[in-house]
């Protein structure tokens, strides 16, 4: 998994947020993890893992998921990846992942289309005028440049 890759994050199986409690075989993930690698975003690579967490209220059981690795924290756009997760997610388990709980982070709008079946690059493209403009804005308030 390379040596210098930064640990980002970790998706697991029980991805109803609250809602199904049964565990995903690990080849739904896998799947998952290889599919979200065919996206070929930048700097970033999906793998499927398992394991046995020792606390949380899946403590002590086996899981499965999806080990994000930042591979170019410079290139890897997060909210790119949040929502081409939330995507796949989406495809795979539409029974049990409640998509509107991504309303919280990228809006109604953009639950729709992920529930639409929009390509989650079309989305990302959609948001990029907007971006531009944040991105100007805040290059004044950064501490490092």
């Amino acid at each position: 998994m390379g040596g210098d890759a930064d640990l980002s994050g970790i998706v697991l199986d029980r991805v109803s947020g609250g809602g199904s409690e049964s565990c995903r075989q690990s080849g739904d993930l896998a799947i998952g993890a290889a599919e979200l690698n065919r996206r070929d975003l930048p700097g970033v690579r999906f793998y499927p893992i398992s394991l046995t967490p020792t606390s949380s209220r899946f403590a002590n059981e086996l899981c499965h998921g999806v080990f994000i690795i930042a591979t170019d924290r410079d290139r890897m756009r997060p909210v790119r990846v949040g929502v081409e997760v939330a995507s796949a997610l989406y495809r795979l388990f539409p029974e049990s992942f409640e998509v509107d709980k991504v309303g919280r982070l990228f809006g109604a709008d953009t639950v729709k289309r992920i529930r639409a079946g929009e390509d989650p690059a079309a989305i990302a493209t959609s948001w990029s005028r907007a971006e531009s403009a944040w991105r100007l804005l805040r290059t004044k308030y950064l501490r490092y440049r």
